[in-house]
């Protein structure tokens, strides 16, 4: 009797919780602050010896009515080039930036960068990798504070712009068609002092390392000695070619993005379709730098920015190729398609909850 009467209870329980599923939801084409993802807008502040920045509190204010969640924050290191120190004032004035950009609600991806100062030949402007190291070190404490605002790093620190081409210490492109592997190596320890740099302390378990974006793909296969772009399983190993990202400073403006396709072991053709499996399980994220139509107009750059799976797109640079994208009418449709949006189709839930949960 004791055994039929749980076996009854058990069905009239059964029977109480049946599933009831709601559908019929339209899902929202807005363009939304998608966190972490869209476009992106660029602010830069230099050493307090010499201030050039614009006031970062109203640059955020305004960015929110265009529906950013992301700036790219540039700290210049032009006053430290062949100083071992950064001055402490500086350190300050960035945590206050990272502050202001925190209380704001906004994340940041950050570069750091010694000069941009345009040169066809050496000296570029960039410090020794001695230099670099030290400083990393010191910027070190203040990435790992602020874990919660950062959501990525760029590569930076070498070359003009930080953008890892016209560089004096780190293989110029005058005197060598490709890197030595000097070269290679002295970059490679670069990146690995920004990894250690930004891995969690024991205070901050639940944080992930964050991600070190790269210049181009070729240094990133450089980098992990393999032409495997990431995939379900090797994407969440927490190891250098899972923490390694894309970034791209003249999307759209030639075949070759000014050489950020094939320039290394690939060609064009590769490069992307080696991008195009790695950005499924990383960020990529970039800006134009030229006109150049068609490429840079809106039929084709709607195409390349979906097969790479663009992240974050620049939505201050290149102005003319932007105020293109405004004219032809595709800027709204590019901007909602850039990195992800969830949207319900539909909900089952009981009719009661069950004791205990």
């Amino acid at each position: 009797m004791k055994l039929s009467a749980v076996v009854a209870a058990l069905a009239l329980h059964t029977a109480a919780c049946i599933d009831t599923t709601f559908t019929g939801y339209t899902t929202n084409t807005d363009n939304i602050a998608n966190p972490d993802r869209g476009i992106y807008m660029q602010t830069q502040t230099a050493s307090p010896e010499n201030p050039e920045s614009e006031d970062l509190s109203a640059q955020l204010e305004a960015f929110k009515s265009e529906n950013v969640s992301v700036v790219l924050r540039l700290f210049y290191l032009d006053k430290y080039v062949e100083e071992d120190t950064i001055a402490q004032e500086y350190l300050d004035a960035m945590q206050s930036d990272l502050d202001a950009i925190r209380a704001a609600g906004f994340h940041a991806v950050v570069r750091f960068v010694y000069t941009d100062v345009s040169k066809e030949a050496a000296p570029y402007g960039d410090a020794t990798k001695a230099v670099m190291l030290k400083h990393i070190q010191q910027l070190g404490p203040v990435v790992q504070q602020n874990l919660d605002v950062i959501i990525a790093l760029q590569a930076g620190f070498i070359g003009t712009w930080g953008e890892w081409y016209y560089t004096t210490e780190f293989g110029d492109p005058a005197v060598n068609d490709a890197p030595t592997e000097t070269n290679i190596a002295d970059r490679l320890a670069i990146v690995d002092a920004l990894i250690a740099a930004t891995k969690p302390s024991d205070a901050q378990p639940v944080l992930n390392p964050r991600l070190i974006m790269i210049r181009t793909p070729a240094w990133k296969r450089r980098f992990t000695g393999t032409k495997d772009p990431l995939d379900a399983v090797s994407a969440f190993k927490g190891d250098m070619p899972s923490l390694l990202a894309h970034h791209d400073d003249c999307l759209l403006a030639d075949a070759t993005d000014q050489g950020t396709y094939g320039s290394g072991d690939l060609d064009v053709a590769g490069d992307k379709a080696y991008l195009a499996a790695d950005a499924k399980y990383t960020m990529y994220m970039g800006e134009t730098c030229a006109v150049n139509p068609p490429t840079s107009e809106c039929a084709n750059a709607k195409t390349d920015l979906a097969a790479l799976h663009y992240s974050l797109l620049h939505g201050g640079y290149h102005p003319d190729v932007v105020a293109g994208w405004k004219t032809e009418g595709c800027y709204d449709d590019i901007q909602r398609r850039l990195g992800y949006r969830l949207a319900a189709k539909s909900v089952s839930a009981t009719d009661t909850v069950a004791p205990g949960g």
